[in-house]
């Protein structure tokens, strides 16, 4: 977030995870820490005015800091804050002896090799002994600004997507008072080109290796522009992404109930259902057929076809094959549509099987709904169907969830603030709505989803009506439990 003002600023930096190693000559632990990218000292139009350290250095411990404009060549401070130069390898031992001590910085008030520059900080902390306490600091600098500050770019670190495919692009960001937001993208292609810097959109179904961002930010109304970027949230997958017609089905194990199912009843706890809709459907079957130890044949020691006695409606879990009594679980395969076993068993030996068949294709009849109640946490609804008489013992169900959709244009939802504020719609929005604050349309800048698709959050003018224009869809229904009676 960036707004123009000539005030002080404050920029931190904290020691963390130093790996010491045991030097023999000196009988010290040693270990170094750098800034890492993107997390440097940043003073672009501003003159570091000196150092505020907040540091412990127990007994047998020392701090010993460089500096660095490019990460990669380093400089001291002399008693002016004027940058001099470390020459040679990096390590505690140059630092120790041409580095900065706490105090030195401390005594600083003013580092003009700091001016208008991004600042890397390297520490070299020493330690007699691993069992006791470590030294530890942390290390902020003040600083004024030399002019009204009004543009800035970020760039966010570097993402690892492996080569997936980029589906959506959501950035949380808001622009009040004449400021405004530019956001673009560099991708890395699995082919090992560029991109470039392009629009979000232009990435959107781009299969990519890594993703990085950069934003320009613009605040041109000093004490009054406010440019704030929150968060870009990247949606991304590995292939083809499904799609679904907002259905979703439920089935049951299929039992026999070894009697003539006349009736079912099925009672369910499931979720309110807030424009979504649940239906139970029953499907019956007779019983099927069981063979057991059917023989087809002698093996010859080669691969060898046997004929099945039945071939009607085999259930292809059931199949078991034996060889002299012994059952083989690999190395057979079974052709359903017309009975056919191929395997190679051992010469002489005889070939048995056992299996089920006469199993019907199943014809799913829908149970009515005869009651339903609200609960504090669930809904429980009861369904029932009369099957009359239909010589059939085996039964399944299945549980059919879907949800309603619709659009909804031009929902009152609030007033602006004059700063970014959540607000609630209605119903789940399928996709980004488009805004209005007193009829002008909002910046796609000032507005985004959550991850609860019913709360908005918007930037818009104070005292402004806030409209918001989206499809929706209902709530997905969920099924905690339910209990199903088949009788006769």
């Amino acid at each position: 977030m960036i707004e123009p003002d000539d005030a002080a600023g404050i920029i931190s930096g904290v020691s963390e995870g130093v790996f010491y190693t045991w030097d023999e000559l000196s009988n010290l632990y040693t270990g170094i820490i750098t800034s890492r990218k993107g997390h440097e000292l940043y003073f672009s139009c501003a003159q570091a005015q000196r150092f505020i350290l907040d540091y412990s250095m127990p007994t047998g411990t020392a701090i010993f800091f460089a500096f660095s404009d490019n990460g990669t060549s380093w400089f001291s401070l002399d008693t002016n804050g004027n940058a001099v130069k470390i020459s040679g390898e990096i390590d505690y031992f140059r630092l120790s002896e041409f580095g900065n001590t706490p105090a030195q910085l401390e005594a600083l008030r003013q580092i003009p090799a700091f001016d208008d520059k991004k600042i890397y900080v390297m520490a070299a902390l020493s330690a007699s002994s691993l069992d006791g306490s470590l030294p530890r600091f942390k290390l902020s600098v003040n600083a004024i600004t030399t002019s009204q500050i009004s543009s800035v770019n970020e760039y966010s670190p570097v993402y690892d997507l492996d080569g997936s495919v980029i589906r959506d692009i959501e950035p949380v960001c808001s622009a009040l008072n004449n400021a405004s937001i530019s956001l673009m993208g560099n991708a890395e292609l699995t082919d090992g080109t560029s991109t470039g810097w392009l629009p979000l959109d232009d990435l959107k179904g781009l299969t990519a290796k890594t993703l990085q961002f950069r934003g320009t930010l613009n605040a041109p109304i000093l004490n009054a522009s406010i440019a704030t970027l929150d968060k870009i949230t990247v949606s991304y997958s590995e292939g083809a992404v499904a799609s679904s017609d907002g259905t979703g089905d439920i089935i049951t194990l299929t039992e026999d109930w070894y009697m003539n199912i006349s009736q079912v009843r099925v009672n369910v706890r499931h979720s309110p259902l807030n424009n979504s809709e649940l239906n139970v459907y029953a499907a019956f079957r007779k019983a099927p057929v069981i063979i057991t130890n059917e023989q087809l044949g002698i093996g010859s020691g080669s691969r060898k076809v046997f004929q099945l006695a039945h071939t009607g409606g085999i259930r292809y879990d059931t199949v078991r094959v034996y060889f002299d009594g012994v059952q083989v679980f690999s190395d057979w395969e079974l052709n359903g549509e017309v009975g056919r076993i191929t395997c190679k068993a051992p010469s002489g030996s005889i070939v048995t099987c056992s299996y089920e068949y006469g199993w019907d294709l199943e014809t799913w009849r829908e149970l009515s709904l005869v009651s339903r109640i609200s609960l504090m946490d669930w809904d429980e609804s009861e369904y029932r169907l009369d099957a009359g008489s239909i010589g059939c013992s085996v039964g399944a169900l299945k549980f059919s969830m879907s949800v309603k959709s619709g659009s909804i244009g031009e929902e009152v939802i609030g007033k602006g603030t004059g700063t970014s504020k959540t607000y609630r719609l209605t119903r789940n929005a399928s996709a980004m709505p488009t805004v209005t604050a007193n009829g002008s349309a909002l910046s796609r800048m000032n507005y985004t989803l959550l991850d609860d698709p019913k709360m908005l959050r918007v930037a818009a003018p104070s005292g402004s009506t806030i409209r918001a224009s989206y499809n929706w869809v209902g709530d997905t229904p969920k099924i905690y439990q339910f209990m199903a009676v088949f009788s006769d």
